[in-house]
């Protein structure tokens, strides 16, 4: 969705939620299992039959953490991918990515603003790794749910740093990590 103005994400685990949330206004639709983590892959069996149906709003899979990837066939009509990046630090992540066998311009760049917790690459780096490669879109979001939101591990100033970057870059920007009514408000006007 490469647009100035916000959209909706809608997450959801099932070929019925998915068509809820199409006819429920989604700008875009989202596969995760929620159970498996921040990033949680549902199954492949789910995947394959949301990817049969036709729809009007681009589709995005979480795919879950790169470092415990198992390589799968992911239909083409997936617009979006994420994989996140814990344990990936000290590892050579963006090469990593590199090496999936998906265009990059299909490939959310997906940060977590509570790093350190999830032993993953900096906001910044990868930021710049979504602005050098022409990812898809760049995520931020929270790793951990149950030690604060997005909100707690970055300040407003930080996020419009990375919307400055990411619009100079023509880069989507999501933001996720159970934000509130009023932060989500309070984001839109900053």
């Amino acid at each position: 969705m490469m647009t100035n103005s916000p959209g909706l994400l809608i997450s959801v685990r099932s070929l019925n939620e998915a068509r809820i949330a199409q006819q429920s206004g989604a700008d875009l639709i989202d596969l995760k299992e929620p159970l498996e983590g921040s990033l949680g892959r549902v199954g492949a069996s789910v995947l394959n039959e949301i990817a049969t149906e036709n729809w009007n709003v681009p589709l995005s899979a979480a795919l879950g953490e790169l470092c415990e990837w198992t390589p799968m066939e992911i239909p083409d009509n997936f617009r979006y991918l994420k994989w996140g990046l814990s344990k990936l630090r000290n590892q050579d992540w963006r090469a990593r990515l590199e090496n999936q066998s998906v265009d990059a311009s299909r490939v959310v760049a997906v940060a977590y603003a509570d790093a350190e917790r999830a032993s993953s690459p900096s906001v910044l780096d990868v930021l710049r790794w979504a602005c050098d490669r022409s990812a898809g879109a760049f995520l931020i979001d929270t790793y951990g749910k149950d030690r604060g939101n997005l909100m707690s591990h970055l300040s407003i100033e930080e996020l419009k740093s990375a919307q400055s970057q990411c619009r100079e870059h023509d880069l989507s920007l999501a933001l996720a990590g159970s934000l509130s009514e009023s932060e989500i408000e309070a984001l839109m006007e900053a």
